[in-house]
């Protein structure tokens, strides 16, 4: 059995957190949650490269874990929701 890789700082498109280093997205999922539970919308904005996707991709597992239906809706999900 092959030792397991060691984590890096992706700079590439979504990250895993057993694969790469990360900070804890939990405080500003917060606030997405709270509005997404108030049938309300968002816009994600930021710098390219901050973790606007992985934050997506995060969040649509969170739901998905909880069993309520979910969708992120950025050109680089794949195309089932």
């Amino acid at each position: 059995m092959r030792p397991p890789r060691a984590k890096y700082f992706n700079t590439t498109g979504p990250c895993d957190p057993k694969r790469h280093y990360m900070l804890s997205l939990t405080p500003q999922l917060r606030r997405a949650r709270e509005l997404i539970e108030s049938d309300r919308s968002f816009v994600l904005h930021a710098p390219r490269q901050t973790g606007k996707a992985t934050a997506l991709y995060e969040l649509k597992s969170e739901l998905k874990a909880e069993g309520e239906s979910s969708c992120c809706g950025t050109g680089s999900c794949p195309p089932t929701c």
